[in-house]
């Protein structure tokens, strides 16, 4: 489930990197 929160955080921060994890997830 943290993952879930992680891509999810990311997408509201637009972290570059948190997103490539989302991509890659």
């Amino acid at each position: 489930m943290s993952d879930f929160y992680a891509v999810l955080k990311a997408e509201l921060t637009n972290d570059p990197l948190a997103r490539g994890y989302s991509s890659m997830t």
